[in-house]
């Protein structure tokens, strides 16, 4: 149950940091950078 819950909160902090990262990038996108993002 508990290694369930560290899975489960890894992923979201996960998530969450890809957010916010993505969200800090206001340069305009270039063919390069979205590919590697996707």
């Amino acid at each position: 149950m508990k290694a369930l819950f560290a899975n489960k909160a890894k992923a979201i902090w996960r998530v969450l940091c890809r957010f916010l990262a993505h969200k800090r990038q206001k340069t305009p996108p270039s063919p390069a950078t979205h590919k590697g993002s996707q």
